[in-house]
């Protein structure tokens, strides 16, 4: 079993930041194996502190700072020495545990950091690095935690499923970027002009258009994933959990009525409990 943090008040203060900041992929874990559980769990807070970082900051460069603490304690946590921060604690634990590779701890933070920037991403390539840093390096991490051999994290699968959540997860969250002056989109979607420039009835329609766009691809990827899945190795599929809620959301985000500056794109508790637990018991995303 997982070991524990120093005291039962980190361990909450850690399950408490999973569930509210990263609740797709903490019901997830809670759905996983036991031998998993906390580690998965501690995944998702670690995640859920990252990427909320672009959405809460007013300044990129306060942005910055925080992200460089990240980074800074994952690598003093890798000597041995601890920052008093549980989740931060913990997921080092985590790390030398499951022997996660240092550099796909650290995707997620330069996909945040791509975020605050606000920049688009200016050719294919930047843009799919971009989708694997923010949710496939993420899925590759669970897996790892699941006892998935690290020479299947390059599985299609993966790499496919990760561009789907990645891509769906950047749907939802633009608004919020958007507010905050950022629009981190490949150029297909920053042709579509810029809300931040809009008068707000611009906005809810440039919103709307790239909400498509990337329900789209989020779609197409997932499509992608299902048919590579059979062939998966055994027990992934309880990394690839989260994909189950992209065919939801994309519904949730192309509802005629939303307000899209103002009324986030949301599935109903009940929705998203049901939908990751079918998927937890046929292995089907």
């Amino acid at each position: 079993m997982a070991s524990q943090p120093d005291t039962a008040s980190n361990w909450t203060f850690i399950r408490d930041a999973a569930r509210q900041r990263e609740s797709d992929r903490y019901i997830s874990a809670l759905l996983a194996p036991s031998a998993a559980r906390d580690d998965l769990i501690t995944l998702a807070a670690y995640l859920g502190e990252v990427r909320r970082i672009p959405l809460t900051v007013s300044e990129a460069a306060l942005g910055e700072i925080r992200l460089q603490w990240w980074r800074d304690a994952l690598e003093a946590g890798a000597q041995g020495g601890l920052t008093g921060n549980p989740i931060a604690d913990e997921m080092v634990r985590v790390i030398a545990r499951r022997e996660l590779p240092h550099g796909l701890v650290l995707a997620p933070l330069e996909a945040a950091s791509a975020e605050l920037s606000g920049e688009s991403f200016e050719d294919e390539a930047q843009w799919t690095a971009y989708l694997d840093r923010a949710e496939g390096a993420a899925m590759w991490l669970s897996a790892m935690c699941l006892g998935v051999a690290s020479d299947a994290l390059h599985h299609p699968v993966l790499v496919s499923g990760g561009r789907a959540y990645a891509a769906c997860r950047l749907a939802l969250r633009l608004p919020e970027l958007a507010v905050r002056g950022r629009w981190p989109v490949p150029v297909t979607i920053k042709a579509l002009g810029d809300p931040v420039l809009s008068l707000e009835h611009n906005a809810q329609g440039t919103l709307r258009k790239a909400g498509d766009q990337l329900s789209a691809l989020a779609l197409q990827n997932l499509g992608a994933a299902r048919s590579v899945l059979r062939d998966a190795p055994r027990g992934i599929s309880a990394a690839l959990l989260p994909l189950a809620l992209v065919p939801a959301y994309a519904k949730a985000l192309s509802r005629p009525s939303r307000d899209c500056l103002r009324e986030p794109a949301q599935i109903a508790p009940m929705t998203r409990i049901l939908r990751l637990w079918w998927a937890s018991k046929t292995g089907r995303i």
